[in-house]
């Protein structure tokens, strides 16, 4: 809710004279905003200003992304608030043409547990994510790309992924919570920084309280990235 007040301006409101499936005119925009000033101190100004603030940072409805798939449920009211074939005209660049329809679906159906009764959309649905998703990995001809295991936290995913140039690329993970070494409770880190230079890679592990420059080298499909300080990831 803070963030909503402070950054994103995300209210659920139904007015008279819109398209929303419910019941209008019983919860609008100056209701949202009379409980940010009440419950956090924070202003019908500072509202919208922080709203504008996130649209220059991510592009609004012209987003500074790429690699992004939206999928949307037809009878999903918080589909309004994505970008759909309805709309996706106003999408320009790499992102264009990259929404698409599950029929007859609620709100991110394709993502519950799959089961016999689920319809044939929903699965054609599941079907085009996968295939999507999968390309993307597929672009990357880099070595590094991969889920990697690390001996100094066991059961923590590592996971890097280099982009389509070859050099820039990011790497993820889970750690335990409150320092433990296991992920009983995993806690995710990332994006960092990560460039390439053909077997040999540099982290940067600032982000995380390490080094900025961690460098490794790629030693085989099965040994995985040996790194300067002895630790060793291995491909899983």
């Amino acid at each position: 809710m803070y963030q909503t007040c402070t950054g994103w301006g995300f209210y659920q409101t139904c007015e008279e004279g819109s398209e929303c499936p419910y019941s209008k005119g019983y919860h609008n925009i100056d209701q949202d905003l009379e409980m940010c000033l009440s419950v956090f101190n924070v202003t019908e100004e500072t509202v919208y200003e922080g709203v504008e603030k996130s649209n220059e940072v991510y592009g609004g409805w012209n987003l500074n992304g790429t690699r992004i798939l939206f999928v949307n449920g037809d009878v999903d009211p918080w589909s309004t608030l994505s970008v759909t074939p309805t709309n996706e005209d106003i999408i320009e660049g790499e992102l264009k043409d990259s929404s698409f329809w599950v029929e007859g679906a609620s709100h991110h159906f394709w993502t519950h547990e799959i089961l016999d009764t689920d319809g044939e959309v929903v699965n054609e649905g599941r079907e085009r994510i996968w295939s999507t998703v999968s390309g993307w990995l597929e672009e990357s001809t880099s070595v590094f790309s991969g889920s990697y295991a690390d001996p100094n936290h066991p059961e923590c995913g590592r996971y890097v992924v280099i982009g389509s140039n070859g050099i820039d690329g990011s790497v993820y993970g889970v750690d335990g919570d409150e320092g433990s070494e296991d992920c009983a409770n995993p806690v995710p880190w990332g994006p960092l920084p990560a460039t390439v230079d053909g077997e040999d890679i540099v982290i940067d592990f600032s982000g995380k309280g390490g080094p900025s420059d961690l460098w490794g080298v790629y030693v085989d499909v099965d040994a995985g990235i040996l790194f300067s300080d002895g630790n060793e990831w291995a491909r899983v």
